[in-house]
């Protein structure tokens, strides 16, 4: 009996460190990530190896969906919304997926990155399908993504495993996601200069106009109107504050936690306080 629990306060002494040894896998995980403007494309997957075995058609049968690697299913990440072969694809994670096929391979991207390879796809939960061809290619023992520029706003995704390559087209509207970086930048810069006049107290007219500046490139909102409303009333325009305020509540109510709307409800008060 003391030998058996001498054994077991061994064992559980060793277990932690059992627990930290990291071996390595037979299909090693990888990485490849392409900018292309400001636009970021990510492939996740696992690089199993040819090892003198039959890949399509045999390892990787036809017709049936394939993890594109090993492990884990493949991912593709992409930080921005693009096309790929033409077709809308919006920014996020997604498992990547393909049916291979003798003459056409189905490429496939779903919303449920999380998955372990493709034992739990749903293709009701499917992004996005594009039918692209296969191509011969040079011998490529272990299987390989790789993302390279073909334009300055497209990028070519290629899969390279034995002695076939698969590739797809993503497309980048580079022009408007910059302007719309730009116009969301300006829109916080010009309210958060309008809010540094209005909690100063200096350079209101110049505060009114950035609020109006951040209004006309983001829209009316709360916040904006409110800041507005306020600047308006420490210019000694409380007249003119009254109906910016009242379109800033009738934004706000029902919608905004009960401590924020008595702020705004007190706005308004001071601000009618002062209407002469």
């Amino acid at each position: 009996m003391r030998k058996l629990a001498l054994t077991v306060f061994i064992l559980a002494l060793t277990l932690p460190l059992a627990a930290q040894i990291e071996t390595p896998q037979a299909s090693q995980s990888a990485s490849v990530t392409q900018t292309i403007g400001t636009t970021k494309i990510t492939v996740e997957y696992h690089r199993p190896g040819v090892k003198g075995r039959q890949i399509w058609g045999g390892l990787v049968p036809y017709a049936t969906p394939w993890r594109m690697g090993a492990n884990e299913a493949t991912t593709l990440t992409v930080s921005d919304a693009v096309k790929i072969e033409g077709k809308e694809l919006a920014a996020g994670k997604y498992s990547f997926f393909a049916i291979p096929g003798n003459e056409t391979w189905t490429l496939i991207l779903n919303k449920d990155p999380e998955q372990w390879g493709a034992y739990g796809y749903d293709q009701a939960k499917d992004a996005l399908r594009v039918e692209v061809k296969p191509t011969a290619a040079p011998h490529t023992e272990w299987m390989r993504f790789t993302i390279d520029p073909a334009s300055p706003t497209s990028a070519i995704v290629t899969l390279n495993w034995e002695k076939l390559a698969v590739s797809m087209k993503v497309d980048v509207d580079v022009k408007s996601i910059v302007w719309t970086d730009v116009d969301k930048t300006l829109a916080s810069s010009y309210g958060s200069a309008a809010g540094w006049a209005l909690e100063s107290g200096e350079r209101l007219d110049e505060g009114l106009a950035w609020i109006d500046k951040s209004i006309a490139i983001s829209g009316e909102n709360i916040f904006n109107l409110w800041t507005r409303a306020r600047i308006l009333h420490k210019m000694g325009r409380a007249k003119d504050a009254v109906p910016v305020m009242e379109k800033s509540l009738s934004m706000a109510e029902g919608k905004v936690p009960a401590d924020f709307w008595a702020i705004l409800t007190g706005t308004m008060q001071s601000i009618k306080k002062d209407v002469k």
